[in-house]
């Protein structure tokens, strides 16, 4: 327990030693469509919102699922990634023409980078930097970031479509899912302390997107290890 507490320690020490205790906000407004707790408990898996709507306002960043849970999304600087599984075969489109039943996103013109610390590894740790970055913020404005590098690994998946009722346990055993290793990423993410049930799962602060760098592979982020190899982009100020 006493090493748990020493690293959170060290990471709140690189926090403030990098001059990140500043409050990240920007100028920019984080908007979702859709609830996860709807699609999770009620099963209303049908369309919140039209994507190509949307993308008429450049700089959009968005992470989400397709209506019918037919798939996922995410939107990089206005060029949506469309990931479907059929099988074990995995198609990545910039299909505009498509809708969500769970998208968060935001409209972010300039980007800051930094170097994250070697103690953040895990997805824990990253979670609890990106928590030091919100400062003294309690307005529960999400947080808009970007990781771009050469993680160890990325544990990623696509969400499948079921017929009829289906649980949050049979959703999870019918995606399909992979890891990228060693591979050159790009990952799109929010994290936010109030949106559990919203955007978020009910256990994690963080939803995050993946793409590698062949446009082969997206998905869902539920692991990673970092391993120094990935820089961090929030919005300017």
């Amino acid at each position: 327990m006493k090493m748990v507490n020493i690293k959170y320690f060290v990471l709140a020490v690189a926090v403030w030693a990098s001059g990140c205790t500043a409050n990240h906000n920007g100028d920019y407004e984080v908007l979702h469509a859709g609830q996860l707790r709807d699609i999770m408990h009620k099963n209303d898996i049908s369309a919140k919102v039209a994507v190509d709507s949307l993308l008429e306002r450049p700089g959009l960043f968005a992470v989400g699922s397709l209506d019918g849970l037919s798939g996922e999304i995410m939107i990089e600087d206005g060029v949506p990634f469309v990931s479907k599984a059929k099988g074990d075969v995995v198609a990545v489109s910039k299909d505009r023409d498509v809708a969500a039943t769970l998208l968060v996103y935001a409209y972010v013109s300039g980007w800051e980078e930094m170097q994250l610390p070697d103690s953040v590894v895990s997805l824990e740790d990253l979670e609890i930097f990106l928590s030091r970055l919100r400062g003294a913020d309690s307005s529960g404005k999400p947080l808009l970031f970007r990781l771009k590098g050469k993680p160890a690994f990325v544990k990623f998946h696509i969400i499948r479509p079921l017929a009829g009722h289906a649980t949050h346990e049979e959703i999870r055993i019918a995606a399909f899912s992979n890891t990228l290793e060693g591979a050159k990423i790009s990952i799109v993410g929010f994290y936010s302390e109030y949106h559990q049930g919203v955007f978020t799962h009910h256990d994690s602060n963080i939803h995050m997107h993946v793409i590698n760098e062949e446009r082969s592979k997206a998905g869902h982020v539920d692991d990673i290890r970092l391993d120094g190899n990935v820089k961090l982009y929030v919005p300017a100020e």
